[in-house]
């Protein structure tokens, strides 16, 4: 209806400049006999047509340029429409968020969005790990560090057999998920679902990182080409890692009693592979440094930094090889 408007306005301007044009000549040649030959009833009754016809091709114009006013400003409120839908998502209801347990978390990367009229829009991509059910509350990460709580309405599972409807879904394996009340604009491919609440700015807090760990997790599954560049763009929007330190105390006597201090000295455990490499390990949050098992993770002590900061740590350090993001998960390497 919106493509049928716009048309038949474009129609009507082009036909009201083509009939004004076309008359206002022919006021013109009646206005030059009248000049040469002076006047009489008919011939100003002919001049008073020949103004009134351009007249009406004005008219024409005006009328098209109204209806693709209309249409520009039904857009317009529309788009507004779908604006404070998102900005009412984005109020997140807190309570209703459950912090998932080790073995339920998962992440999705959103690799299709396509609306299903009267029903709502479907996020399509590949679950990594964990369980998501029919109404359980997920947190849509795009882009940005846009953040939005949504509920899933229905959830549909795509095989070789087909697509079939189903309460829940486990990882790993490609699905749908319906969204109600929400524009398929609020939505784009490279979006992450998860059930992991996002969290890279209170470092007193568990630091998490779902949308990177989505992007990286679901790299090799995706159908998306440009996920290598997402990643990129993520990781470069100052996205914070936890990277291992130990903590080692030397006493430093000094010439008296009182001198003496103690000296505490910051190392970075690395990992080496079998080939001898040796990589830095920066980790997403402390489910994947938990991982490294090589202490108890209350007891094991990190810092947080961005990737400029990781940068810095391993030029400083000639034996390292590169870095690796969660290397007993996604072994994502950065250089």
């Amino acid at each position: 209806m919106k493509i049928i408007k716009r048309v038949i306005g474009i129609i009507l301007i082009v036909l009201g400049i083509g009939f004004t044009g076309f008359f206002f000549l022919g006021f013109l040649m009646e206005l030059d006999e009248v000049i040469h030959w002076g006047v009489d009833a008919t011939e100003m009754a002919v001049l008073l047509i020949a103004i009134l016809l351009p007249a009406i091709g004005g008219g024409i114009v005006y009328w098209g340029i109204g209806i693709l006013k209309i249409e520009t400003e039904e857009k317009k409120a529309n788009k507004q429409n779908q604006e404070k839908t998102v900005q009412a998502v984005l109020e997140v209801p807190e309570t209703t968020y459950k912090k998932p347990a080790m073995d339920q978390r998962f992440t999705m990367l959103v690799e299709d969005v396509f609306e299903v009229p009267t029903a709502g829009i479907v996020l399509r991509g590949v679950l990594i790990n964990g369980v998501i059910g029919v109404h359980s509350g997920v947190w849509l990460l795009r882009k940005n560090k846009i953040e939005q709580f949504l509920l899933i309405e229905q959830i549909e599972a795509f095989s070789e057999r087909g697509v079939n409807k189903t309460t829940c879904a486990q990882g790993d394996g490609r699905i749908g998920n319906l969204i109600k009340e929400m524009p398929e604009s609020a939505f784009s491919k490279g979006d992450i679902v998860t059930n992991i609440k996002p969290n890279i700015t209170d470092i007193n807090s568990s630091i998490e990182n779902p949308r990177l760990k989505g992007l990286i997790a679901g790299r090799g599954h995706t159908k998306l080409s440009n996920v290598e560049e997402l990643i990129e763009n993520e990781i470069a929007d100052k996205t914070k890692f936890l990277v291992l330190i130990t903590e080692e105390q030397k006493s430093a006597k000094g010439s008296g009693p009182e001198d003496n201090e103690t000296e505490r000295t910051l190392s970075f455990p690395f990992l080496t592979t079998s080939s001898g490499e040796k990589f830095q390990p920066l980790f997403t949050d402390w489910v994947e440094l938990g991982k490294w098992g090589i202490g108890n993770p209350a007891e094991l002590k990190t810092m947080v930094m961005d990737i400029c900061e990781a940068k810095e740590l391993f030029e400083s350090n000639d034996a390292l090889t590169g870095i690796v993001v969660n290397p007993f998960t996604d072994n994502y390497f950065l250089m």
